[in-house]
């Protein structure tokens, strides 16, 4: 309520009111039926794994609320299921990349001391990931998914050239060590 003059504004003296539904500014539908659609756009720093459970734990309690005749939540677009395909891809993938790199590591160098060490680069890689993100509060997108699928790429290249490397120079000062045994004075 407000006043003028010290004497009370009322309602009726500046407008109407009265119980009516509000007036309908759109329609929308869903498999043919009339439906509420709401669409929710995250902030660019929110975690949409978190985010997303939160919705469907809001919308778990919404519907034992729901009027009768109406139709439970149907979430129909789900961005966290992107992103949880593309981990079960990358999961895949690493395990795939972590044989192909033993099998040419042990065809190539003969020995599985070296082919272990390589692989151990892998998983130890990933981790030390996982720590940096937990340390900075960073979580699993789909940027950061494809940035460590180029990171395996590149683990597995480095990891491969790594190990050949030491090999060939372990091999170099072996012969080097060999040549000195029998021409002692070289």
């Amino acid at each position: 309520m407000t006043t003028k003059n010290g004497q009370p504004i009322l309602l009726r003296q500046i407008g109407e009111v009265t119980f009516a539904p509000a007036i309908k500014r759109g329609d929308a539908g869903f498999e043919g039926k009339p439906a509420v659609i709401l669409g929710i756009q995250k902030q660019p720093t929110a975690d949409t794994i978190a985010l997303t459970r939160s919705i469907e734990s809001a919308l778990g309690d919404m519907k034992r609320s729901l009027p009768a005749g109406m139709d439970e939540p149907k979430v129909t677009f789900r961005q966290a299921s992107f992103i949880e395909a593309s981990i079960t891809t990358l999961q895949g993938k690493l395990i795939g990349a972590s044989i192909f790199v033993a099998v040419i590591l042990f065809f190539f160098l003969g020995t599985l001391r070296p082919t272990i060490i390589a692989l151990t680069a892998i998983p130890v890689s990933i981790f030390m990931t996982a720590l940096v993100f937990q340390y900075f509060g960073l979580s699993i997108n789909t940027m950061t998914l494809g940035g460590l699928a180029i990171a395996i790429g590149g683990l597995v290249d480095d990891a491969v050239v790594g190990v050949e490397n030491v090999m060939r120079r372990l091999k170099v000062d072996r012969e080097r060590h060999h040549d000195h045994r029998m021409n002692p004075r070289s």
